[in-house]
C-alpha cells in the first residue's frame, strides 16, 4: 500500500481546498507492507477523531480538555507526515519536538506552523495530572485563537499524506476529512474562518473566553473564567497566568481588559473572592 505525502496551499474557500485534483502538488510515493500501512492508517484515523473531539470541546468552552485533544490530533498526524519522509519517532505527546523534526526533512511545511502554539499546547498536555506539576506552573488558553490555529495547523498536516491500494489506478481516495468537508459537517465548518471566507484577524476579532491555570505553592490549583471582548494579538500563545501578590491575597490576569465579562476565580474548585488585578 503506497502512502502518498503531499505540499499544497492552504486556501481559505472549501471548493478551493476539496479540488486537490488540479493542484500543482509535488507527490513522494512510497510502497509500504500492509503491516506498517496500518500503522499510518491507524494515526490518520485517530487524529481526525481527535481534531473532531477537540473542535467540539472548544465549540462548547470546555478549554482545557479541547487543549488536550488539539495536542494529541497534531501529534498524531506529525508522526504520520514524518514517517512518510523516512523519520519514524517514537516521541510522546511533545508537537514541538515533532515540528522541529519536520524542519529538516519538510522546511516548507515546518516555516507555515506557529511555534508557539505547539509549545503551549505541550506545556498544556503535562497538566493531565497534577502530582507532576511544580509550584508555578500555569497556562492561559484562549478560545477561538486556540481553535483557530488549530484548524489552520490541522488542515496543513491532514493534507500531507493519502493512501491507497497497490496497483490502483487514479488519485488516492478522499479521506474521512475531505468527505465531511464535502458534505459541510457541521462539527467542521462552525466556527473555521478557513471555510466561511473569512480572514483569521476578522475571526479573532469576535469575543472571546479564557482559561487561565496556576499550580500554587501548596499544590492547590486557581483557574480563572472569563470573556475579553477582542484578541490584540493573532500570534502570541504564551501568557503568564493568574500572577499571585500580597502573599496570594490577589492575582492578576493575563488579559485585563476594563469590561472583562463573567469573570470567575476558583481555588480547588471553589470560587474565590479574592482581588483581580
Amino acid at each position: 500500500m503506497p502512502a502518498q505525502q503531499q505540499a499544497p496551499d492552504v486556501g481559505r474557500k472549501l471548493d478551493k481546498n476539496l479540488n486537490m485534483q488540479n493542484e500543482n502538488i509535488s507527490i513522494r510515493q512510497i510502497e509500504e507492507p500492509v503491516e506498517k500501512a496500518k500503522r499510518l492508517i491507524g494515526l490518520k484515523q485517530a487524529a481526525f477523531k481527535d481534531y473532531i473531539a477537540a473542535r467540539l470541546l472548544f465549540l462548547n468552552s470546555q478549554l482545557h480538555q479541547a487543549a488536550f485533544f488539539a495536542n494529541t490530533c497534531l501529534e498524531k498526524e506529525f508522526k504520520s507526515c514524518l514517517y512518510t519522509l523516512g523519520v519514524d519517532v517514537n516521541i510522546q505527546h511533545n508537537t514541538f519536538k515533532l515540528l522541529n523534526l519536520l524542519s529538516s526533512v519538510d522546511k516548507e511545511t515546518f516555516e507555515k506552523i506557529n511555534p508557539d502554539f505547539l509549545k503551549v499546547l505541550t506545556k498544556i498536555y503535562e497538566s493531565r495530572y497534577h502530582e507532576g506539576l511544580n509550584p508555578g506552573y500555569n497556562f492561559v488558553i484562549i478560545r477561538r485563537k486556540f481553535l483557530a490555529e488549530l484548524d489552520y495547523t490541522y488542515q496543513i498536516l491532514e493534507r500531507k499524506v493519502r493512501f491507497k491500494l497497490s496497483g490502483i489506478d487514479g488519485n488516492p481516495p478522499a479521506t474521512t476529512y475531505e468527505l465531511s468537508l464535502k458534505n459541510k459537517l457541521p462539527t467542521i465548518i462552525l466556527d473555521n474562518y478557513l471555510y466561511n471566507d473569512i480572514s483569521k484577524e476578522q475571526f479573532l476579532q469576535n469575543k472571546d473566553d479564557v482559561f487561565e491555570f496556576r499550580m500554587l505553592f501548596n499544590h492547590e490549583v486557581a483557574e480563572a473564567y472569563y470573556t475579553i471582548p477582542t484578541n490584540l494579538d493573532l500570534v502570541k500563545f504564551k501568557y503568564e497566568a493568574l500572577i499571585p501578590s500580597n502573599n496570594g491575597q490577589s492575582y492578576t490576569i493575563s488579559h485585563h481588559i476594563n469590561n472583562n465579562e463573567n469573570l470567575m476565580v476558583t481555588r480547588n474548585g471553589v470560587v474565590m473572592s479574592r482581588k483581580i488585578e
